[in-house]
């Protein structure tokens, strides 16, 4: 029910544009083009209905849902229900009935709009897996092999991107390089942060007029604003760089607001991110604790796999789904402007502005 996808199961059809530019030189494994997803619970149908289920003649069938993604379990209960329908009635109800059933049994009859807000959760979670460079990874060496043999498919990659350029003293040289970079996840940033405001709302909406399972729908919209929070964060970097480049042509006064305007966009944009992840762990962990707990003074030991390596199973607790924002050094860019700033301030005698999260 679900296989490698990020924060959110591949429950339904959905049409994709899976081209998107990843780190040149990567060798990527990863082969991204337009294609139409037909969705797992059409996969779970087709797999009950077809001769090779049957052919056997089971007992019985199991829906198996992985955490190797790090997937909360709420995320699954549409794939599980649609397993166990069709193990007890192979042939009873399509897809499409089945998933309307199931919204209003899940969440009671005056819930509204689900099917909807589950589809813009695939394409949420899919454009924040795909607007990401994959590079070879710089915290994990080379793995022992695959189950094609010792030495193949060693290679392990992390999820990051390329911070904008540092201005130079004396006269604020930059130059662009960020936005024509990432042109095309700029672009599904600003369409996908219009849909995360609408998926947000209903969200919110649902939460009133569901009679059960509102847990569920907490968890969605924790994970709605984790997404959320990367279009803001793509768009601020651009904003951002916009604003060094302006620096660059600007008189002394006027380019010193500039870059400081530059830093507190991104010091505000991080200090969200680092929000947002901090109210989806609590939320996550009111019903699924990390994957070790150290109890009674014994330490539990997380020990990396020789082979494999998903993506959840790099640390034990959830800071796997923080990690490629972290991967970034945005602490480390702000400090480095910052030494800009005070310098470039000096230069002209101008007075050091005020930076978010920073002490002059």
């Amino acid at each position: 029910l679900q296989g490698s996808e990020f924060l959110f199961p591949d429950h339904l059809p959905l049409d994709l544009d899976l081209r998107e530019s990843r780190e040149e030189g990567a060798d990527d494994p990863l082969e991204f083009e337009r294609g139409l997803s037909t969705g797992r619970i059409q996969g779970v149908f087709d797999s009950m209905n077809t001769g090779r289920f049957r052919k056997g003649n089971p007992i019985g069938a199991f829906g198996a849902a992985w955490d190797d993604s790090g997937l909360h379990n709420e995320t699954f209960w549409l794939g599980w229900s649609a397993a166990a329908r069709w193990a007890w009635n192979p042939s009873g109800g399509d897809p499409q009935q089945h998933t309307a059933e199931f919204m209003q049994i899940y969440y009671g009859p005056q819930a509204s709009g689900m099917i909807e807000v589950y589809r813009s959760m695939q394409r949420q979670a899919r454009a924040w897996q795909r607007t990401w460079d994959r590079v070879v990874s710089r915290v994990r060496g080379p793995g022992f092999g695959n189950s094609n043999g010792k030495g193949i498919g060693t290679t392990r990659y992390d999820q990051t991107l390329n911070l904008p350029e540092l201005p130079k003293l004396p006269n604020l040289d930059v130059r662009q390089q960020f936005s024509p970079r990432y042109k095309g996840f700029l672009a599904a940033a600003l369409a996908r942060q219009a849909e995360s405001d609408v998926l947000i709302h209903a969200l919110q909406d649902n939460l009133g007029r569901a009679s059960r399972n509102r847990y569920n729908l907490e968890v969605m919209l924790s994970l709605a604003h984790f997404t959320g929070h990367h279009w803001r964060l793509l768009i601020g970097l651009a904003e951002a760089e916009h604003l060094l480049e302006q620096a660059s042509h600007s008189k002394p006064k006027e380019a010193l607001s500039q870059i400081a305007a530059a830093h507190n966009r991104v010091a505000l944009v991080e200090l969200e991110g680092e929000d947002a992840f901090a109210a989806m762990t609590h939320t996550f962990e009111r019903s699924q604790f990390p994957k070790g707990q150290s109890v009674n003074g014994r330490a539990f030991v997380h020990v990396l796999d020789d082979t494999k390596d998903h993506w959840a199973s790099r640390t034990a607790d959830w800071s796997f789904m923080q990690a490629p924002e972290r991967s970034m050094g945005l602490g480390q860019w702000r400090k480095q402007l910052r030494e800009v700033i005070v310098g470039f301030a000096v230069k002209h005698g101008l007075p050091v502005p005020t930076l978010v999260g920073e002490r002059n």
